[in-house]
């Protein structure tokens, strides 16, 4: 995981863009569209040239050469929306369009498994592009907490990546118990889809409370105190 994601997205990208800026005489905003439809293009083909070739096996969609696209239309959606550029203009003023259509682009993942040839070749990059376009939506300077009635997910945002983490060692972590429990709660009377659905529950709570308990004993702290040799 540090190798694939942490070394690539944190290190090498930031050392790509301060040398594309330091060599060229345009701003790397300026270049950021550009640069990220070519990787969104390339991306696009590399994974349908892949999984249509006969080498794709379960999981390669976890690779982060098959996931840059993501990581450019995330940089590309900040400095747009820092641009306050056309596009995020033309979202803004269709608020209820822009809202369905990005709903609808994420909903496919409902019904897809990762692994089918929809998610892998095309659907992540459909799935970072909405989502985009709902922070953009949602960072407009109208959208306060009063008038989108979400100020109750302002602290479950900032545990965000704790929950993302956790919800994975979580099943490592403790694997008898964690069997133990879920067939416990498997047991329960009403039905296969109210079990899956209670199963579910419970375990997006933990996750939540293991993402809270990290992100205030953990992440918090060690900010402060890099915040503060810093300043030192």
């Amino acid at each position: 995981w540090f190798l694939g994601v942490i070394v690539h997205a944190y290190l090498f990208l930031p050392l790509f863009f301060i040398a594309l800026q330091r060599r060229s005489q345009k701003s790397l905003a300026s270049q950021m569209g550009r640069l990220t439809g070519m990787v969104l293009v390339g991306s696009l083909l590399a994974r349908t040239a892949w999984y249509f070739s006969g080498l794709y096996e379960t999981n390669h969609f976890m690779f982060s050469h098959f996931r840059m696209d993501a990581l450019f239309i995330g940089i590309y959606v900040f400095f747009s929306i820092r641009e306050n550029t056309r596009w995020v203009q033309w979202v803004r003023k269709q608020t209820a369009l822009s809202s369905v259509v990005c709903l609808a682009l994420i909903s496919v993942a409902m019904f897809c498994a990762r692994d089918t040839a929809h998610m892998f070749t095309a659907g992540y990059s459909l799935m970072a592009a909405a989502y985009g376009g709902l922070i953009v939506l949602l960072t407009q300077e109208r959208a306060d907490a009063a008038s989108l009635n979400v100020r109750g997910l302002f602290p479950l945002a900032g545990w965000s990546y704790g929950i993302y983490l956790w919800h994975w060692y979580l099943l490592r972590l403790f694997p008898r118990s964690y069997e133990q429990f879920f067939c416990w709660l498997a047991s329960a009377p009403g039905g296969a889809v109210f079990s899956t659905l209670l199963q579910t529950g419970v375990f997006i709570l933990i996750s939540i409370f293991v993402g809270m308990a990290s992100t205030r004993c953990i992440e918090q702290p060690g900010a402060r105190l890099f915040f503060l040799s810093k300043n030192r």
